[in-house]
């Protein structure tokens, strides 16, 4: 194998791990809710579908923008807190109680598989 092949081959690895990076980092409303109020360590969390059962454990993620090289800038979520789901308010909320850390109104919520 050249040098330029191995170039080539390690260019592409940095590439896919990129992208995948990008991918770990990125929302997805299937699975995150937000976070709508926070009173002391009491969270209401809505979703766009369907919320999580009672008793599941959730990451608070907060978002965080990098500039990559003076590109464009994009988000990144970041550990925050953790929440447990205590109750179900109505068809796309729950009521969560903060285990850990902080939350703000309007950082994402992902269950914590």
């Amino acid at each position: 194998m050249n040098i330029f092949n191995r170039n080539r081959m390690a260019l592409s690895l940095v590439l896919v791990l990129a992208v995948g990076t990008a991918w770990a980092h990125s929302a997805d409303p299937a699975l995150d809710g937000w976070v709508g109020r926070v009173h002391g360590r009491q969270l209401r969390i809505c979703y766009q579908h369907a919320p999580p059962p009672v008793g599941m454990p959730l990451r608070i993620l907060k978002t965080s923008y990098i500039t990559p090289n003076k590109g464009l800038a994009r988000a990144r979520y970041v550990l925050g807190g953790k929440a447990t789901v205590a109750g179900i308010d109505d068809a796309r909320c729950v009521s969560a109680e903060l285990t850990a850390g902080t939350a703000h109104r309007g950082d994402h919520a992902r269950g914590d598989h």
